[in-house]
């Protein structure tokens, strides 16, 4: 399955320079690919691992949970989809979520989202006077 999306210019010609100026020669069909032998695709975790390498040799500490990891950029992908309208099951495909469900975490960071389907309290009967 290929899901196609539009890029910015910036992130273009990003992709662009990595083309032709910084990928290895190699011909693996894939776009990125390790930058030591053997050429191979990179994994699930290859992203994180080249971040963790750029933060240490910037000299940034991270810790669990400070958003300064891999998945933050999925995270705000995700999020940033979703509010722009995106359907949950194509914002699951491109992030490539096996299990549907998985998706719909972005849809909590949406907080405008959440709040056109918040039900008015006023539709609920309270027990006790003084709580509306």
């Amino acid at each position: 399955m290929y899901i196609q999306i539009e890029l910015s210019p910036g992130v273009g010609n990003a992709i662009a320079d990595y083309i032709l100026h910084g990928r290895p020669e190699t011909d693996i069909p894939y776009l990125f690919v390790r930058h030591i032998r053997p050429y191979i695709m990179l994994g699930r975790s290859g992203g994180a691992v080249i971040l963790r390498r750029y933060f240490n040799k910037a000299g940034v500490s991270h810790e669990a949970w400070d958003g300064k990891a891999f998945h933050a950029f999925r995270r705000t992908f995700g999020t940033r989809l979703i509010r722009a309208g995106v359907p949950i099951r194509s914002v699951g495909e491109m992030l490539e979520q096996m299990n549907q469900n998985s998706a719909k975490r972005y849809i909590a960071l949406d907080i405008h989202g959440l709040r056109v389907c918040c039900l008015d309290i006023y539709t609920f009967k309270t027990r006790k006077e003084g709580l509306v």
